[in-house]
């Protein structure tokens, strides 16, 4: 009925702007912990969470890092943990956005410990640079979330976009880096020098 249809196009409208939000964040994304922050907020308009997580993967090294959190909690600030045994496994092995239960599909038997020992349920997505994940965004519940087709789907979307943030921040730290080091030696150059000096001068 005519109720039913204003509520679909209520929240498809509020689908379409929180993705053009994203957009712009990613546009405009300087600081990868900042920028996953406005990402979080804009993502509760999409896909309902008590908590986001980012997670850094090296793969060379078999490593996990819980790299940012919204809200920020700061319970979760422990070091690198292993990837095997981990419940990121098979959110990598899987290929594709995934919702899991720790008292289902496995997941009882795998390490939680990254995510939290309250989480009970999550829905994850790999974040991947060429042909490898370099990260896991997460999605965290302590009860039930029940997350459905649409909800993965805008998961997906957003593991798009937080792909691209990624890679330009990554781009801009080169570039930061180039400018404050000689090519062939890579020590400082005169710019980093006078830019210290100035932070230096600036404190005192």
């Amino acid at each position: 009925d005519s109720a039913d249809l204003y509520q679909q196009a209520t929240e498809r409208a509020s689908r379409i702007q929180a993705q053009s939000n994203l957009a712009n964040i990613v546009a405009s994304s300087v600081d990868l912990r900042e920028t996953f922050d406005a990402f979080a907020e804009e993502v509760r308009w999409l896909i309902p969470f008590e908590q986001a997580a980012m997670l850094m993967i090296d793969q060379e090294t078999g490593i996990i890092e819980r790299y940012a959190s919204y809200p920020l909690n700061e319970v979760h600030s422990a070091g690198p943990m292993l990837l095997e045994g981990s419940v990121v496994q098979q959110i990598l092995d899987a290929g594709e956005p995934v919702a899991l239960r720790r008292s289902t599909d496995g997941g009882a038997a795998e390490d939680w410990s990254v995510f939290g020992s309250e989480v009970s349920e999550l829905a994850a997505v790999a974040i991947r640079e060429s042909s490898e994940s370099t990260a896991v965004f997460a999605l965290l519940h302590a009860g039930r979330a029940d997350y459905d087709a649409m909800d993965l789907r805008a998961l997906d979307e957003v593991s798009g976009l937080l792909s691209v943030t990624i890679d330009r921040q990554r781009l801009y730290e080169r570039a930061e880096y180039v400018a404050r080091h000689d090519h062939l030696t890579g020590l400082a150059n005169y710019r980093y020098l006078q830019e210290h000096l100035t932070k230096l001068q600036a404190s005192a």
